[in-house]
């Protein structure tokens, strides 16, 4: 995950240029056209405490938030349905004003974004601090998985065709996790947050 046009200038704790989660590849035929498609190995037996659990009804603003454990990995999985023109952002954030975005776009180029442009504990001036998957035209409905520990950020969605990693540079710890909806209305049939051990 390390960029070598700053490798060397990356701080090296906690982890940093780890490896990401082994994940299952496998091809789906889509029409004329095959997809690679990414899932995580099964992250059950790391699993800690549930943090948020429960669907969400569909709406504007705040849909759910929750303290985060100390320096904890965490796992967010969720479906959600949304307004076409509609933004769903989990974000992950510290008392310092820190935050850490992973967010679909459900506008007229619908897709994902992650964005770690918030996170204060390392720059360079060759850093992208977003990255985006785009999904067909027209999508306002899929899933999202995001695996975020100390030093990653992972995002899957739309059933393994959309999968992206990067790292992140908290100066101090997110200490807490918000999901709203901003642009127009977001229900999320599922949602589930759990700590993960490390």
């Amino acid at each position: 995950m390390s960029n070598w046009l700053y490798c060397n200038d990356v701080p090296a704790s906690p982890s940093r240029g780890a490896l990401t989660l082994p994940r299952q590849l496998t091809l789906r035929r889509c029409a004329d056209d095959w997809r690679l498609i990414q899932t995580p190995v099964l992250l059950a037996p790391a699993a800690d405490p549930t943090i948020l659990s429960g669907p969400r009804p569909k709406r504007a603003g705040l849909l759910a938030s929750a303290a985060l454990p100390p320096r904890a990995a965490i796992e967010v999985a969720l479906r959600l349905e949304a307004d076409a023109g509609a933004i769903l952002c989990v974000r992950l954030s510290n008392a310092a004003g820190e935050t850490l975005s992973a967010s679909f776009d459900a506008g007229t180029y619908p897709g994902f974004l992650v964005d770690r442009s918030g996170t204060h504990g390392f720059r360079h001036r060759y850093m992208v601090d977003r990255a985006t998957w785009s999904a067909p035209q027209g999508t306002t409905a899929s899933d999202m998985r995001l695996i975020v520990d100390r030093s990653s950020i992972e995002l899957f969605g739309m059933n393994g065709e959309a999968s992206g990693t990067m790292l992140q540079y908290f100066a101090s710890p997110p200490d807490r996790l918000e999901v709203s909806a901003e642009g127009g209305s977001v229900g999320l049939p599922e949602l589930h947050v759990r700590s993960l051990r490390t």
